[in-house]
Formats: structure tokens, sequence, C-alpha cells
């Protein structure tokens, strides 16, 4: 038997899904209905494929989230838990950002395909967290690196002793 927190935690990731939902299928057919069928004259395999590559990276990151946001749920049917909590930081966080980054090329792509070029900075982040954490693994710090300076040997010194002091002041209290 759940309570109510995972009753509540289930709405609200029903809730913010389905908000994703319309907000992706709305700005997709805005954009199909502009940009594919209004403006067909211009709109080449290039852009087919962008628009793909765009949904496809749409569709990854909700269908994750859905994920994320699945209750659990006993033998009898009752509900166990509501799911992820989807305001977490983290992965889903950047589930998120990648919708939300989507949405906004899609809307751009109205007025131009040069905005199309803002997708990479999706790919460009994911490298720069992924390098973040593999590369004290290939580059290991050097030992010069790890210790501190005399200058903050003494400051850290400095703070600790004037925390001491601090602790070890008689407080007088007034009766």
């Amino acid at each position: 038997m759940a309570g109510s927190g995972a009753k509540k935690r289930k709405q609200q990731n029903e809730g913010e899904i389905k908000k994703l939902v319309i907000a992706l299928a709305s700005i997709n057919a805005l954009y199909f209905i502009y940009r594919v069928w209004y403006h067909s004259d211009s709109f080449t395999f290039g852009n087919w494929v962008l628009w793909f590559i765009v949904m496809a990276m749409e569709g990854v990151a909700l269908y994750l989230i859905k994920l994320m946001a699945q209750p659990t749920y006993n033998e009898q049917g009752e509900l166990i838990d509501g799911g992820s909590d989807l305001s977490m930081k983290g992965l889903c966080e950047y589930y998120f950002d990648t919708i939300y980054i989507c949405l906004i090329v899609q809307l751009l792509g109205l007025i131009s395909d040069k905005f199309f070029y803002f997708i990479l900075v999706i790919p460009a982040a994911i490298a720069y967290f992924g390098w973040s954490k593999i590369a004290p693994f290939i580059f290991p710090p050097k030992e010069a690196d790890k210790e501190m300076t005399a200058t903050e040997q003494a400051a850290l010194k400095k703070k600790q002793e004037k925390q001491e002091r601090k602790q070890n002041k008689v407080k007088f209290v007034r009766r």
C-alpha cells in the first residue's frame, strides 16, 4: 500500500509528462504545417534529416523520462512507489534540457534553417561532461598538484587556529 507521497509523486510525474507531450506535439505540428506544408518548395532532404534527428532526440529523452517516472506496483496492483522524482538533479535534468533545447531549435527553425546548428550544444555538453568524468582516470593528477603550497597551508593553519580560539572562548550567560 502506497503512502500519500507516492501517489502525489505519481500524479506530479504524470502531469509533467503530459505537459511535455503536449509541447512536443504542438511544436512538431506547427513545424510540419508551417515549414513542411506551407514552405514545401524550400524544404529539402537535409531539412528532413535535421527534423528527424531533432525528433529522435526528443523521443529518446521523453522515453527515458517516462522510464524514470514509471510507478511500481505489487502483485495485487497496488501502488508501491510513484516513480523517480522528475525534479531531481542529474540525468533527469539533462533529459529535460535536451527536450527544451530541441523545442527551441524547432521554433527558431521556423525562421531560418541555420538555427539547427544550435542542436550541436547537446553533443558538446555530453562530450564536456563525459570528458570531465573520464579525464582523471586517463591523466591522473600529479603529486605536486595534490599538495598545497606553503601559503595555502599557512592560511589553512591560521583559519583552524582562529576556529579553535572561537570554540574555546568562554561564554557568559546572564541570569
